[in-house]
């Protein structure tokens, strides 16, 4: 099997991508999504909150009201209340929304619990969020169909809670599957599927599609992903580069992407995506939570981070980052936030439009192990 990812594609000759194409088909991947992951964890312990409108908001006790809303259940979704939406907005919205403040540490234990009905089917998984991952079932004999009902099936018995999954041909495929139908959603996408299922949908289903190329497509008579898989391969690579080569692969329905499963000892990060108008406080509410992650996955594995990284993507997908070394050791929720707040700063955000935002650590050191810092440190 294939395992080149993002290479310069445009020089490789035309029987490896035929070859790299189909190889990619051969694999079988489940992406699978909780729906509504905090908020049906909160209607599941209290059944009195069944069929309300719950908001778990990070900050609730924030001065000001300049929390931000970390889960919506459906019932609040129906006002227009979302994730990473302002808590004064989502109050105005929806001012009969029952507020509960996040239990983090709990819901990761949750979400350990959902991981270790994933590793019954398979070594290889991706976290991509506490409640979102990539599940590679190639080398199980059993269909896919059959293992992400199993898995599903068995996260309601188990947990009492549901999932959306979306089973596909390669990651891309199986991640928008899992858009389709939720809550509680199964969508097939085989092989030979894929291009009828890909045809008519919008092009900004397209992986890296903001509103800014979005329009940019537009203006080429592009508005559906059929149509952007038979515009012509070199014009889009001269009007969008290296990213419109990955345009036109998706639109094809090729990923050679591989689930990559979790490798803490390299560096540790947590991102998410913000809502069009999110405030400059719900964002660095919205940091302190991703560096609560990542402190508890530092405690978890041991390590201390020596570098803390910023990662900002803007509305038109241009993406800047702020790194900052230390000489000591961070660990701790507030170590990371006093080098984290800064770095935010230090990005000019004026008059732009965030859509993610991302918290890294790096250059880890082992806690069981005696650090020796270097002589230039």
């Amino acid at each position: 099997m294939w395992q080149i990812q993002n290479r310069e594609r445009e020089e490789e000759p035309p029987h490896f991508r035929i070859s790299a194409s189909l190889s990619s088909m051969l694999r079988k991947i489940i992406h699978l999504d909780m729906d509504a992951f905090y908020a049906s964890i909160e209607q599941r312990d209290n059944p009195s909150l069944k069929g309300q409108p719950v908001i778990v908001v990070m900050g609730l006790d924030a001065p000001h009201r300049h929390g931000a809303v970390a889960t919506a259940s459906y019932e609040a979704r129906k006002f227009g209340v979302h994730s990473a939406m302002p808590l004064a907005q989502a109050t105005r919205l929806c001012p009969q929304g029952i507020f509960l403040p996040v239990r983090l540490e709990y819901y990761r234990q949750v979400s350990r619990q959902v991981m270790e009905i994933f590793s019954q089917y398979t070594s290889l998984i991706e976290p991509v969020s506490i409640d979102e991952s990539y599940l590679d079932v190639t080398e199980n004999p059993r269909d896919a169909v059959d293992i992400a009902i199993a898995i599903k099936q068995e996260i309601k018995s188990r947990l009492n809670l549901t999932a959306t999954a979306g089973v596909g041909p390669n990651k891309f495929i199986a991640k928008l599957a899992s858009g389709m139908h939720k809550p509680d959603g199964l969508t097939v996408v085989r092989p030979h599927q894929v291009q009828e299922f890909l045809r008519d949908l919008p092009v900004e289903s397209i992986l890296g599609v903001g509103p800014v190329t979005q329009r940019k497509l537009n203006s080429l008579k592009i508005f559906t992903i059929g149509q952007l898989a038979a515009f012509d391969r070199t014009q889009l690579k001269e009007r969008f580069g290296k990213l419109g080569l990955q345009f036109y692969d998706f639109a094809n329905g090729i990923d050679l992407r591989p689930v990559v499963p979790a490798r803490s000892h390299m560096q540790i990060s947590r991102e998410t995506t913000l809502g069009n108008r999110t405030s400059m406080d719900s964002i660095q509410q919205i940091l302190a939570s991703l560096a609560e992650g990542i402190e508890d996955h530092l405690k978890k594995e041991g390590h201390c981070a020596r570098t803390v990284t910023v990662k900002v993507r803007l509305d038109n997908q241009r993406q800047m980052t702020r790194s900052r070394t230390v000489f000591g050791k961070l660990q701790h929720k507030e170590e990371l936030l006093k080098i984290a707040l800064p770095l935010l700063e230090k990005i000019d955000l004026k008059g732009k439009k965030i859509r993610r935002i991302g918290l890294s650590v790096s250059n880890l050191i082992s806690l069981k192990d005696p650090y020796q810092p270097q002589l230039f440190d």
